[in-house]
Formats: structure tokens, sequence, C-alpha cells
């Protein structure tokens, strides 16, 4: 089914760069001295287009009436077929029957977790590496207690500045809809497939036992910051108990893809 997916988006994407490149220019002048100038239906360059159609009467001697129309062209069709595309590409990557699957069996593999404390999280980890485990997921133990450690530090330490286009992102959602994403978080947990921040994802087969030691000193930390914590990038300026309970819902998220053998 995927190839013939992709088979499908490489047609489409050929008829796409085909329309996008091609261009059409036509000047015509007939018995009435209609002069005509216009672009073809599909055309390469910007996604709009001036057309003009330009009439000459002659009246007297050299004197002449002029008449000009002419008119904007928003979007041709060769942009509206390569965006098309793009798009098809994206929807056929997310509904393929062979990725659905795969998130459909991630999903019921993984196991249901909550926390009350760090501490349960911590000793989750710990039991994990002690008896082994099976991955639903794409991160190894190493991996998920890396990147808990490192969002568990921001609130402490200080977020990192991201790039300037997420910040304004950022700067939009944060005090309009993020209030109401951060209660929709911690009532029914973490959605799947989110972007981080790169800085947080380490290599895989990593060291288990140093990734969970990282992760205890950064839970100690974290308790025991007297101060205010940092804002989050997302959710702004967070309380104690709430940040404390998005933490504890984004290791519940993490080790749930971790299904101990035993």
């Amino acid at each position: 089914m995927r190839r013939i997916v992709r088979v499908i988006l490489i047609v489409l994407t050929i008829v796409g760069l085909l329309g996008f490149l091609s261009f059409g220019f036509v000047t015509k002048v007939d018995a009435n001295d209609t002069k005509e100038t216009w672009t073809n239906w599909v055309w390469f360059g910007s996604p709009w287009r001036w057309y003009e159609t330009q009439t000459v009467k002659v009246i007297v001697g050299d004197k002449t009436e002029i008449e000009k129309t002419g008119g904007l062209i928003l979007l041709s069709p060769a942009w509206l077929i390569l965006f098309g595309t793009i798009a098809a590409a994206i929807m056929a990557h997310r509904l393929s029957p062979e990725r659905y699957l795969d998130r459909l069996i991630m999903q019921n593999a993984r196991r249901k977790l909550v926390f009350a404390t760090l501490d349960e999280a911590l000793r989750d980890a710990e039991h994990l590496m002690a008896v082994g485990y099976d991955r639903a997921g794409q991160w190894d133990l190493a991996q998920v207690c890396f990147h808990l450690a490192e969002w568990m530090r921001y609130p402490v330490d200080g977020p990192p500045k991201p790039p300037f286009l997420i910040r304004i992102v950022l700067g939009v959602v944060r005090p309009t809809v993020g209030r109401r994403m951060l209660l929709t978080l911690l009532r029914d947990g973490m959605p799947s497939g989110k972007p981080t921040f790169p800085q947080t994802v380490a290599a895989p087969d990593g060291d288990a036992s140093a990734a969970i030691a990282r992760l205890r000193a950064a839970a100690e930390s974290f308790r025991n910051h007297t101060g205010d914590y940092y804002p989050s990038p997302l959710f702004g300026w967070l309380s104690r108990d709430e940040a404390l309970r998005l933490q504890l819902r984004h290791c519940e998220h993490h080790l749930s893809f971790l299904v101990p053998k035993s």
C-alpha cells in the first residue's frame, strides 16, 4: 500500500512541477488594433499575475483614444497543483495504513501510569533498568531519562532560547490558548508526536544508569528549589503545584512507552 501511495505522489509531483514551470505570453493584434497581453493559465514565478487588454482607436489624424482594462489573478492552477501535491504527501504519510497500524499497536502496548511524586517516577525508571523492558516507542530508557532530566531542570536553570520564528509562535500561543492547553494536559496527560527542543533528545544506546542518575539530580534540584520557577516557554508562569504536576505528566507520558519484562 505504501508503495502505491508513493507512486501516486511521484506522478502528482511531476505533473505539478511541469505545470509550475510552464509559462505562456501571448500578444495578439487584430483588425481593430486591439492588443491583448496575457499570461497562460499556468505560469512560473509569483503566485499572482497582472493581465492587461489595451485597445487603441484612431480618431482624427494622429490623435488616438486608448482604452486599457486589466485584472489581477491571485493564484494560478500551477501553484494550486504544487500546494495540493505537498498537502497530499503530508496526508498520505500521516494516514497511510502502515503508519496508522504502527501507532495503534504502539498505543495498545503502552502502560497507563499515574505518578503522585517524582520518587515514584524514579523508582519506575530503576525498575525498568533492573528487569529489562520492551519498547512501545522510539526511545530507549537512557533517552527517556535524559529528556525528562533536561526538561526538569529548565524550571530551575531556565529553558534554552528557541529560534526567532518559534519565539513568535510561542508569544502568540502563551497568552491566548496556553492556559487552556495546560489545564487539558494536566487533566488528560500529554499527547504523542509533539515536537521538542532538539537538545533534549540524546543519541540511542546511551548509559541508562548515568541517565537515571541525571534524572535523580534534576528531581532533587527541582524539589529543593525555593524561588520562583522560570516560566514555561509554552504555558508561561506556573504555580509550584502546576509545575510539579506538569513534570509528573511528562514522566508518565515517556515512561509509559517502556514496558517492563516482569
